[in-house]
């Protein structure tokens, strides 16, 4: 019996859509805006974040953009890192000085 092995592009379209998927498998994380869960692509950056939460609540971006917190309390700019199973919290301009008032 022969074995009918596929020819060398074939072989290597295959390996290439296999590294891709778990490429692309591996290196999606999961984080929470508002306690709301996402899957963003690792390296995710604050805005990215900010941008899938609204988008999944079909409003635009407010202007200014929302002020972004750690779990901790601590703020984070639009251009910082998140990690996997981060939790941020985004509070509107308005709310936020509204809350820093009462202080």
């Amino acid at each position: 019996m022969n074995k009918s092995k596929g020819t060398p592009a074939t072989i290597q379209s295959e390996k290439c859509c296999i590294i891709e998927e778990s490429y692309c498998l591996s290196n999606i994380m999961t984080l929470f805006v508002n306690n709301v869960e996402f899957h963003l692509f690792g390296g995710a950056k604050a805005i990215d974040a900010v941008r899938a939460y609204y988008r999944a609540l079909e409003h635009d971006i407010p202007r200014p953009l929302p002020v972004i917190f750690d779990n901790f309390g601590n703020t984070i700019e639009p251009d910082g890192g998140l990690t996997p199973m981060q939790r941020i919290y985004l509070v509107e301009f308005q709310n936020y000085n509204d809350e820093n008032e009462r202080f």
